[in-house]
């Protein structure tokens, strides 16, 4: 089922809501977590715990914005389990896609096709036309991104662009690709071998494991087909 993101208001009440009598938040803290975590119900909450284990009374009973990005580091921590689990149900293209806006833009920033193309190209990872015409409309339909106008697009949660550029750079993303490739390679030549020899069944398992490396493997599909 899909879960949108709160409305700013909405979400405005859970951040104050849950800690009222104990903290209160600046104006300014609030938009701060909401810059953050775009209204989403499971990053505004776990900053919100972040936040209150830090300055519960009797330390302090106000939040700052200052506050909010001293946290900042302590929440992604907290939050890596699920983080991963998110990350890891991702398509190829749509992680390739997504570390790539990442890494050309800042909090609140958009980038362009063009820019995407061009790091994606200095870092030689490709994407064919379709993955790179679709990736950028699925993450948009999940609302991971925002398209900003044009051909551009902007993280829509800065907690994840954040967690992307320390956890999957491109730069790590070529390294996986690259040993999924040469797997992928591996277990085709398997089965081209098998296949040629007349061992129909292991070429057939071969196959099929080079395309669960690489579900892009045109000559696997071929030979299975």
């Amino acid at each position: 089922q899909k879960l949108s993101n709160l409305q700013r208001d909405e979400a405005a009440q859970l951040i104050t809501r849950s800690a009222a009598g104990m903290l209160q938040y600046q104006p300014s803290a609030i938009d701060a977590i909401l810059d953050l975590t775009f209204g989403h119900p499971y990053f505004t909450q776990l900053v919100c715990y972040v936040l209150f284990n830090r300055l519960q009374p009797p330390s302090t009973s106000t939040v700052t914005k200052a506050d909010v990005e001293c946290v900042v580091d302590e929440a992604l921590e907290i939050g890596t389990g699920a983080l991963d689990w998110f990350w890891e149900g991702l398509p190829r293209s749509e992680r390739i896609v997504l570390s790539a806006v990442t890494q050309v833009t800042s909090q609140g920033q958009a980038a362009t096709e063009e820019q995407i193309l061009d790091v994606l190209h200095a870092h030689q990872v490709r994407l064919l036309g379709t993955e790179l015409t679709s990736a950028p409309q699925r993450l948009a339909d999940w609302e991971i991104i925002q398209p900003t106008g044009g051909d551009s697009f902007r993280c829509s949660v800065e907690l994840i662009r954040r967690w992307i550029v320390k956890e999957h750079p491109l730069s790590r993303i070529k390294q996986d690709i690259d040993l999924v490739s040469q797997r992928a390679t591996r277990y085709y030549n398997n089965a081209r071998d098998a296949h040629l020899s007349g061992d129909l069944p292991s070429a057939i398992d071969d196959y099929r494991r080079a395309l669960a490396a690489n579900p892009h493997h045109s000559a696997a599909q071929l030979g299975l087909a």
